[in-house]
């Protein structure tokens, strides 16, 4: 079992020198919590979370508009597949004609 982190790392704009955090847990729900807790959460962070995650940091966070949803790729230890065991395909460059496919995913 992973243990649950709560990754933070502060970035500078490099168009404005602005700086801005990003918040980014991983992990079980009770462990992600009690990680929030104790930290000092900055005021206006780039959240990046998973959805079992968004009511633990809706208790410190609302956002200015509504939550945008981006599904992302995960790999597991049980899901890996080493690439010499993968049988070789030929590979399609995608073109826009491959959008309307894409956003039906």
């Amino acid at each position: 079992m992973t243990p649950p982190l709560v990754h933070g790392h502060i970035t500078r704009d490099a168009t404005t020198d602005e700086a801005y955090a990003i918040l980014s847990p991983f992990g079980s729900k009770e462990g992600v919590a009690a990680i929030l807790k104790q930290l000092a959460l900055p005021e206006r962070p780039l959240i990046q979370a998973q959805e079992l995650h968004m009511p633990l940091l809706q208790r410190d966070y609302q956002p200015e508009t509504t939550w945008k949803r981006m599904l992302r790729m995960v790999i597991t230890s049980n899901s890996w597949q080493s690439q010499t065991s993968v049988p070789s395909r030929s590979i399609k460059q995608l073109t826009v004609s491959d959008v309307p496919a894409l956003k039906n995913l």
